[in-house]
């Protein structure tokens, strides 16, 4: 592994009064990074058009988790889903709809559809490439549209925060549709309402499935490691031990090399702590057979979600 794509934003420059992690982002941003020799090289810079965000309130522009699916890769913003051809960072693919809100994660299916945590109003909705909706979930136990009302534009609405599930990253285990949720502590299948995993502790994102093993990082820099088939927990890692940083670490996350023999773990700014182990550190604490995932969030009694 020599190179790394790192999605994210660009903050906004700061102010005497801190912003809200709904207006803090000035631009979406793909870089690459090379592991080896510690550069890094912007291959996008993103804004959303003012008809597909609230322009007039001054929103965060961010790119949150991407997904690679056969030379492509799959980023968000808050109010789209757009798809970028990979090495040459073309952009391919765009999907942008008035429900749309603090949309967290997209995923491609096998049948060419896009699946999509749409964490503002706390639901899973299935696209296709132009837009239509096929299904959605609600992922709060609840009838979407008793909360929300259909004839909105939810683009043009800051935040519909508090959430009631905050699902934040859809997966697929054996043709099922899962997808994590961060009040709850768990993942859900949403074709087999049935099934659940509990993931229990801080607040959870990601659920990265390498074979039969299902990865999901916490708020307080654990990844907890389950079994697609049993649905239970089977391991918890906890990369506190990886550092000599006191104090909370930050949202870790945890990156999958392209061969899945190596992993390389680092950790989101907390304050102005940063820290990053190295993938022989990682390897040890994560191994091949146990690789790794993507990114994460708060507990208990922490602040809410800023993703």
């Amino acid at each position: 592994m020599s190179k790394l794509y790192v999605v994210g934003g660009r903050q906004k420059p700061t102010t005497a009064q801190r912003l809200p992690e709904w207006q803090v982002w000035g631009g979406g941003l793909i870089v690459e990074i090379d592991v080896r020799s510690g550069t890094a090289r912007t291959l996008v810079e993103y804004m959303s058009p003012p008809d597909a965000c609230a322009a007039d309130l001054d929103p965060s522009i961010v790119f949150k988790a991407g997904t690679l699916v056969d030379g492509c890769l799959h980023v968000c913003t808050q109010t789209e889903v757009l798809a970028y051809s990979v090495p040459d960072f073309q952009q391919v693919g765009y999907v942008s709809i008035p429900r749309f809100n603090d949309v967290h994660h997209a995923r491609p299916t096998a049948d060419g559809t896009l699946l999509v945590a749409n964490t503002g109003l706390d639901a899973v909705v299935e696209v296709t490439q132009d837009g239509d909706v096929c299904r959605e979930w609600s992922t709060a136990g609840e009838d979407i549209w008793s909360r929300f009302d259909p004839t909105v534009d939810y683009r043009k609405v800051l935040t519909t925060k508090p959430h009631h599930s905050h699902p934040n990253y859809v997966f697929q285990v054996g043709g099922e549709t899962w997808c994590t949720r961060l009040v709850q502590r768990d993942a859900i299948c949403l074709t087999r309402p049935e099934w659940r995993i509990a993931l229990d502790g801080a607040p959870n994102h990601d659920g990265n499935v390498i074979g039969d093993r299902v990865y999901f990082t916490t708020a307080d820099a654990h990844v907890v490691v389950a079994d697609a088939v049993s649905r239970r927990k089977v391991q918890d890692i906890d990369l506190n031990t990886l550092s000599s940083t006191k104090g909370p670490l930050g949202w870790c996350g945890v990156w999958r090399s392209w061969t899945t023999t190596t992993s390389l773990s680092g950790f989101r700014a907390c304050g102005r702590r940063n820290r990053q182990v190295s993938a022989a550190t990682a390897r040890r604490h994560c191994p091949a057979s146990d690789a790794a995932a993507p990114p994460d969030r708060p507990a208990p009694a922490w602040p809410a979600p800023e993703r």
